[in-house]
């Protein structure tokens, strides 16, 4: 019994790890995009729409040109 309660404890700990490890990459990531977002804004590398459908209109652009690079 203690060995079993012994086991399920392990097995949380290493979830945890997993977990916070995880955490750590994606805290990484998302530090790495704010610092290539604040390059782009401080060099003027970014674009203003007038309103949604604009933005909407130049995403669908951005989309359909990779869809035809694949193919």
């Amino acid at each position: 019994m203690l060995w079993s309660h012994g086991r399920q404890a392990l097995g949380g700990l290493r979830l945890i790890e997993q977990r916070e490890a995880e955490n750590a990459s994606r805290l990484e990531a998302l530090r790495s995009a704010v610092r290539v977002g604040l390059v782009d804004f401080e060099t003027d590398r970014f674009s203003v729409f007038d309103s949604p459908d604009a933005l909407e209109a130049h995403l669908q652009s951005i989309a359909d040109k990779a869809i035809a690079s694949t193919c």
